[in-house]
């Protein structure tokens, strides 16, 4: 589903934000990118992602918007006219449209930016469709991890995964890749047969003859929540809006350990109001992935790590599913407020688990705790006096993977 003019959307200035991110090069607080279309070859052999994406983009009226309290003596940052200016990192870019017009651009790699000459679109424009086609590079893309079959559980098939957060979606796609720009999307992802594509939305559409698989997520999502997986997968049906999918070898083991994933979503819905995501579905990732659990909307990434056989570890279940309201909802604007986003989902997982549980708060007791202690050990092992230590920490000219960050936002929540 391509975006045509008549089909973009405008973003209402009265409600656009502008704020500053040390984390990003884009001119964000000039253009604004609200929805993203993918069409995309997904190429086991040479490790890449190749097609295009296309954004619709607006001109944003600063004088209509508010400003940020990181906006210091109303100095606007992210700020080049005549220009949109991308996060791009490793990216091979062939071309970039307006309509039928070839664009000029320039990639700095020094900067990892992708700079478009915007002087060709009549300046009446407001909402503006611009095409990129680009590849990935092999193996240089920090967002994709491509897994030989021997890498995964059952041995058969190769497989890939996206962890973008927090700032490497900019390697799998050019974009404003800051958390306070979200944008809507859709997606044409093509893949070998017999795998199967999943990403952080709806799945709309399977053609079988060709396997394509076609996605639209609705709810506005920053860059970092951006996610893809491509292997041999099987699913499940907990309930009629969750789906646990996993390589076939751990269906089973899967089906018993996330039984109570439906009570877990009921009981955050009665804590904390509807859930927006319309599914909340589970992938089981191969045994190498580096993380307990990422929060992408509609596809919660879990550590093949849960499956313990006594449910001890779903805790993990609890947590992510809180980010769909605590970050995936309310995010922060930038990532030196990451501590809004984890420290709130902490809190709130603690009184999911004590709902939960029905064992007069020992549970959350006992997480609390746990918490306390993991904050007390990593304090002593950066440094009472390291910066790093700080609930807020500064951002500028560092160069971070930034995901996680220690695990100082407990501070939020004692």
């Amino acid at each position: 589903m391509e975006i045509t003019k008549d089909e973009t959307t405008v973003i209402n200035s009265d409600h656009s934000y502008l704020y500053y991110d040390p984390n990003s090069i884009s001119n964000f607080n000039r253009f604004r990118v609200n929805h993203t279309h993918f069409d995309l070859n997904v190429d086991f052999d040479r490790h890449i992602l190749h097609g295009y994406v296309q954004f619709a983009v607006v001109r944003l009226d600063q004088k209509q918007c508010e400003y940020s309290s990181t906006i210091k003596n109303n100095e606007i940052p992210h700020n080049l006219d005549g220009k949109l200016v991308l996060d791009a990192h490793q990216l091979n870019v062939e071309k970039v449209m307006y309509e039928t017009t070839l664009l000029p651009f320039e990639i700095n790699p020094e900067h990892n930016s992708l700079t478009i000459d915007m002087e060709q679109i009549p300046k009446e424009a407001i909402s503006i469709s611009i095409l990129i086609y680009y590849s990935t590079s092999p193996d240089q893309s920090k967002a994709l991890q491509w897994m030989t079959k021997e890498q995964t559980a059952d041995r058969q098939y190769p497989f890939m995964y996206s962890q973008c957060q927090a700032i490497h979606a900019r390697s799998m796609y050019p974009c404003q890749d800051t958390p306070g720009v979200k944008s809507t999307y859709t997606a044409k992802i093509i893949c070998p047969k017999p795998l199967t594509v999943l990403m952080s939305a709806i799945q709309t559409k399977h053609d079988v003859d060709t396997n394509t698989f076609y996605f639209e997520q609705t709810v506005a999502v920053p860059s970092y929540l951006m996610a893809i997986a491509v292997g041999h997968l099987v699913s499940y049906d907990i309930s009629d809006r969750i789906r646990v999918w996993s390589e076939p070898s751990r269906r089973e083991r899967c089906k018993y350990e996330f039984e109570e994933t439906e009570r877990a979503l009921s009981a955050a819905e009665q804590l904390l109001g509807k859930y927006q995501w319309k599914r909340y579905d589970i992938l089981v990732l191969p045994p190498s992935f580096p993380y307990t659990g990422m929060e992408n909307p509609c596809m919660n990434f879990i550590s093949p790590a849960t499956l313990v056989g006594d449910r001890s570890l779903t805790w993990v279940i609890v947590h992510e599913l809180t980010h769909s309201w605590t970050g995936n909802l309310v995010t922060n604007e930038n990532w030196e407020h990451f501590w809004l986003n984890e420290g709130f989902t902490t809190f709130i997982e603690a009184k999911l688990l004590e709902i939960l549980a029905k064992d007069n708060g020992e549970a959350r007791r006992f997480h609390s705790a746990q918490g306390w202690e993991e904050l007390e050990s990593t304090i002593i092992e950066f440094g009472s006096t390291n910066p790093y230590t700080c609930l807020v920490y500064r951002l500028q000219n560092v160069g971070r993977h930034l995901r996680g960050g220690g695990r100082f936002w407990l501070k939020a929540i004692f």
